[in-house]
């Protein structure tokens, strides 16, 4: 009886501890995995969770950091994987809009396949200045041409106001 009621105990005990743990996962202020990756094999940058009233504000974000520069790139496409040659099924687009905590020049996206014995480095985007004609800008606008499925590095890289050279990188999938 005295077994019986200890091992009730146990179980109980571990029943609680693991929604404590599950209800902590759900609170946290990134996206939860997307229902793609769990068959992926890639180690996806994780997206944070928009948070505003407005369409804008509520679209998943990347933030990354290098050095004195911030980058968040907001994705007009939610949580979905990219998609091969920019375009979804739907007819939208695998837009991303970048933020820069300072204006940068010479703006470009490229990457490389990382599930692939050629680790050429390809362009994948020719980003735009967002609010300006200018090529120096705080914001910037793209739409993600990646060319082929699988894992993908994409690297961002700019020139910054002091002439400093800025690069950093995320990992993202892309499927056909």
């Amino acid at each position: 009886m005295r077994v019986a009621h200890l091992f009730r105990t146990i179980v109980l005990v571990s029943l609680v501890m693991s929604l404590g743990v599950a209800a902590q996962v759900v609170s946290a202020d990134y996206v939860s995995p997307p229902w793609w990756s769990s068959w992926s094999n890639c180690d996806i940058a994780p997206l944070e969770a928009g948070d505003g009233d407005t369409f804008f504000e509520q679209l998943p974000r990347l933030k990354l950091v290098e050095g004195d520069i911030e980058v968040t790139g907001i994705f007009f496409a939610g949580d979905r994987p990219l998609p091969v040659g920019g375009e979804f099924p739907d007819g939208s687009f695998a837009k991303v809009f970048w933020q820069f905590s300072e204006r940068v020049e010479d703006f470009s996206i490229s990457g490389v396949l990382l599930d692939a014995s050629d680790t050429a480095l390809q362009m994948l985007a020719d980003p735009h200045p967002a609010n300006s004609s200018s090529s120096v800008s705080a914001e910037w606008s793209s739409i993600l041409e990646i060319p082929e499925a699988g894992c993908w590095e994409i690297r961002l890289s700019a020139i910054d106001q002091s002439g400093e050279a800025f690069e950093t990188r995320f990992v993202f999938v892309a499927v056909e």
